[in-house]
């Protein structure tokens, strides 16, 4: 593994332990969302190797997914063979969690060279063809890559090799054991297609992650970054609808770029067309070029910063990793329109569309959702009550009764259950009123008793409250309606035979007591 220049002093040392009773842990070389890598020593063989680790468990996060996907990754790169890709040596474990064994190369990232300075059209394009045909290979293996970007490609030291690394959200062709709606990725890279649940993810998609790499390389910034308080909603909308603006550099590189930025991927340049671009303007020479100048730049005296030139967006900072800005600066600009996002929820991802409603006043999102199938409806409330509850409960308010009674029906019960308990009486009974006995059942039974009987008893009739507790396990039926005894008598009643005698069997005293 490829990992930019850093003296241990500047690196979180690793405590002195050695796992796999072989491998010696010196210092972490980087972190990201999928995982950690180490420089380490392998003992039997005495060299150094870079090991990858499994993020520590973070709360909220699915660790056996996360897992799942660390042994994936290794999985995608072993099936690859190519100079362009790190050999993988061995996969271990450490209680549950892989380890994956990687040969070190010491270098630098593509980000970190465009970072600093400008690199001209042949050395973008000599990097680029490194890159391409390791994707070929990539693509050839039955592996998609999905997050070609200028961190994940490097260049080794004597700037002859170049890699594209971190297989960690790789998808092998036919694989179904990640199958959930997330979307993973860098949100500038992502492919049209990715936003879009209906479209098989392939080759074409890492085509258009090169191009976006392409332009931020020959224009110092990224096509289709959008930086605000809502940057992933805006960024989203700019990738599906706004073309790139024409590169104030032009050439063969800046015309092939926007051709692998078509939206379209039936109409986006193949890899081939790329391949034979790229191989035009390196001249075919099978020989090493002149070497890439070495980045050595101290950090500048701070200064004020220069306006952008006309046309061009502004800079935006460094975050240490080189993916997302280190601020959000600037007026809040509005979200997205709604009559944009009115057309685009139902062909989206459920992450993407969740995220895009949260980015809208209230209202609108009520008359998106109003627009919306039950089944859909529902899905995305229960993607906006994970993350806000009260703007669920805001929506539910928001949305005729009927409406709002078939999208609940959709929900989680244990969801369903905290809204409700989170809601006025009033607006509780509206919704529930509205919607199958079924669903109450869950509410009910995720409830605590006094809330449960109190929501029973404001039911419009008995015959409604034992239409529920049908749905309700006996022995809790029995417990709710042992508080109240005029009550229970109004609902048994109402219950047909088997059921009341079930129930009533639990209401009455233990004999034992």
């Amino acid at each position: 593994m490829i990992w930019p220049d850093s003296p241990p002093a500047v690196v979180a040392q690793a405590e002195s332990r050695v796992l796999n009773e072989r491998f010696r842990l010196d210092y972490k070389l980087g972190a990201g969302g999928m995982g950690s890598v180490w420089l380490a020593e392998d003992k039997l063989l005495e060299r150094s190797v870079a090991l990858k680790e499994l993020v520590p468990y973070i709360p909220g996060s699915d660790l056996a997914e996360r897992r799942m996907r660390a042994m994936q990754e290794a999985r995608a790169m072993a099936r690859v063979r190519h100079p362009a890709i790190v050999p993988i040596h061995d996969v271990f474990f450490i209680g549950d969690d892989p380890w994956i064994v990687m040969e070190y190369i010491s270098g630098r990232s593509l980000y970190d060279l465009i970072k600093n300075q400008t690199l001209d059209e042949r050395s973008i394009a000599r990097i680029g063809l490194h890159v391409l045909r390791g994707l070929i290979a990539v693509h050839r293996a039955g592996v998609v890559h999905r997050d070609v970007k200028p961190t994940n490609i490097l260049v080794a030291d004597d700037d002859d090799s170049i890699f594209l690394v971190d297989f960690g959200i790789a998808r092998i062709v036919g694989d179904t054991s990640l199958t959930g709606y997330g979307i993973v990725g860098t949100a500038e890279y992502l492919a049209p297609e990715r936003f879009t649940p209906r479209y098989k993810i392939g080759p074409p998609a890492d085509i258009w992650a090169l191009g976006v790499t392409f332009y931020h390389a020959l224009e110092g910034y990224s096509p289709f970054w959008r930086d605000s308080e809502r940057s992933w909603e805006a960024t989203m909308m700019a990738i599906l609808k706004e073309p790139p603006r024409t590169p104030s550099r032009g050439g063969r590189l800046a015309d092939i770029t926007l051709q692998m930025l078509h939206k379209d991927p039936a109409r986006r340049a193949d890899a081939h067309r790329v391949l034979a671009v790229l191989e035009a303007i390196v001249g075919g020479q099978p020989a090493a070029p002149p070497s890439l100048p070495r980045i050595q730049v101290p950090a500048p005296p701070a200064r004020a910063a220069s306006p952008p030139a006309p046309g061009r967006p502004a800079a935006r900072p460094a975050s240490p990793d080189g993916d997302q800005p280190a601020y959000r600066a600037g007026p809040r600009p509005p979200g997205p329109r709604f009559d944009d996002v009115r057309e685009m929820i139902k062909n989206v991802e459920t992450g993407v569309a969740v995220a895009t409603l949260l980015a809208m006043p209230d209202g609108d999102v009520a008359r998106v959702l109003a627009d919306c199938p039950p089944r859909l409806c529902g899905t995305l409330l229960q993607g906006i009550a994970a993350a806000r509850p009260a703007t669920a409960i805001t929506v539910l308010r928001r949305l005729r009764s009927g409406r709002a009674g078939r999208a609940f029906a959709y929900l989680r019960a244990e969801t369903a259950a905290t809204l409700v308990a989170a809601m006025t009486p009033a607006d509780a009974l509206r919704v529930l009123n509205s919607t199958d006995e079924r669903t109450v059942a869950g509410v009910i039974m995720g409830l605590a008793a006094p809330t449960s009987i109190a929501l029973l008893k404001s039911m419009p009739s008995g015959q409604r409250a034992a239409q529920v507790l049908t749905h309700v396990r006996p022995v809790t039926a029995a417990e709710l309606l042992r508080s109240d005894a005029q009550f229970a008598s109004a609902v048994l009643r109402h219950l047909s035979e088997p059921v009341r005698k079930q129930v009533s069997r639990h209401m009455l005293p233990d004999p034992g007591t």
